[in-house]
């Protein structure tokens, strides 16, 4: 069960156990504890995701599956059986499956055999070392008060996935400026681009599935920029 779904039964349940609603400021009330509720569960799971290990995995290959409509790849490494599910750009870009890529890990779920699920992470084989340390620039915006911090991220291959991208910058986020703690959710990370593009994640949510599969050259990005509120 989704833990929006939880949150909205966890309510409905308190409702049908205390009384009916029978005011309009009543459901006003519920409606805004329930919010509230969301909020707790959305925060609490965010940490937890982006607070958990990864790993990297070089050489992978495996040949694509269909699996309930989606295109799947199925390895072993380190004495785990994994599942990789392609359902953005890659799908298309790895359609006849994996040769020799590295894949980025982190744990969806594991299922009742063992098998853990991951999302996108593949770019080509990583040869050379290369290490680039990225400007990190962080503004917390707390009411009116604007605490801004000058850091750097460091990326060390050439081709990396947005997923890897997202997840660490989020877990330097948690460990160095308590995000995800209290009430401290909203706001965005901005990749920018040398070509003056610009790629943006939203702090609120989990990275999309469908963008967990997009790459970016490490020598195209200029700096990134995260803005953090709390409400």
């Amino acid at each position: 069960m989704k833990l929006k779904t939880l949150a909205k039964a966890t309510l409905a349940l308190g409702l049908l156990t205390t009384g009916v609603i029978t005011s309009e400021g009543q459901a006003v009330q519920a409606k805004e504890k329930q919010e509230r509720v969301q909020h707790l569960y959305d925060i609490k799971d965010l940490h937890r995701y982006y607070s958990s290990e990864s790993v990297e995995f070089r050489n992978v290959s495996g040949k694509i599956e269909n699996y309930n409509g989606s295109n799947v790849v199925r390895f072993s490494q380190q004495n785990q059986n994994h599942q990789l599910f392609l359902l953005g750009k890659d799908k298309e870009k790895y359609k006849e499956g994996l040769e020799g890529q590295d894949v980025f890990v982190v744990q969806e779920l594991i299922d009742p055999n063992g098998r853990l699920y991951t999302v996108g992470g593949v770019t080509k084989k990583n040869n050379k070392t290369s290490e680039t340390n990225t400007p990190l620039f962080v503004n917390k915006v707390y009411g009116g008060n604007l605490d801004a911090a000058i850091d750097s991220f460091l990326i060390n291959k050439e081709e990396v996935s947005l997923k890897e991208l997202d997840f660490k910058i989020r877990k330097q986020l948690v460990e160095k400026y308590g995000l995800y703690k209290g009430t401290s959710k909203y706001g965005k990370i901005t990749i920018n681009m040398k070509d003056e593009k610009k790629v943006e994640i939203d702090l609120s949510d989990k990275l999309q599935f469908e963008r967990m599969g997009d790459v970016l050259n490490s020598k195209d990005i200029k700096n990134i920029a995260v803005t953090m509120k709390k409400i």
